[in-house]
């Protein structure tokens, strides 16, 4: 636990009338030190809990966990797709369907998909590729219209 310390500058050229103390792990106007970020995003990333474990075993918010996972998370999910030669493709019931009401027509719209489609390499088994909500062509199409050409051209 840090407190830290405000600073008033009683100059009255200073442009900044108030500050506080930094250190690196905890910058400006943050109140967790970056460390414990970073654990809360390792502890979903590698050890395999739910972002509400992690969450309620490291007393943070789930939004604040979230946060540190897709910042542990963004160079597996940043980096190229390995080569494939056989595609999977597979669809999987993910919770249920949520739909909202336009309030000027009346009309039901749904906002999301109770089914997600996953693209893995099924010829030497690499694991999940990519994810998108929906099971049509359209979502699949769209999927593969956002990958490298050089890439799906391996895809035999």
């Amino acid at each position: 636990m840090w407190h830290k310390r405000r600073w008033y500058c009683l100059e009255t050229r200073c442009s900044r009338t108030s500050f506080t103390e930094r250190v690196p792990q905890i910058p400006a106007g943050a109140r967790l030190t970056t460390r414990l970020r970073d654990a809360a995003g390792r502890r979903v990333r590698d050890a395999g809990a739910t972002v509400v474990q992690a969450a309620r075993d490291l007393g943070l918010s789930w939004p604040t966990v979230m946060d540190g996972f897709r910042a542990r998370a963004r160079p597996v999910t940043e980096a190229p797709l390995p080569p494939v030669e056989v595609l999977g493709i597979d669809e999987t019931r993910r919770g249920r369907p949520r739909w909202l009401q336009d309030p000027g027509t009346g009309k039901w719209q749904q906002t999301r998909d109770r089914w997600h489609t996953g693209f893995v390499d099924a010829h030497a088994g690499g694991g999940l590729l990519g994810q998108v909500e929906g099971r049509t062509v359209a979502d699949v199409l769209a999927w593969l219209a956002g990958t490298p050409l050089n890439w799906r051209k391996t895809i035999r």
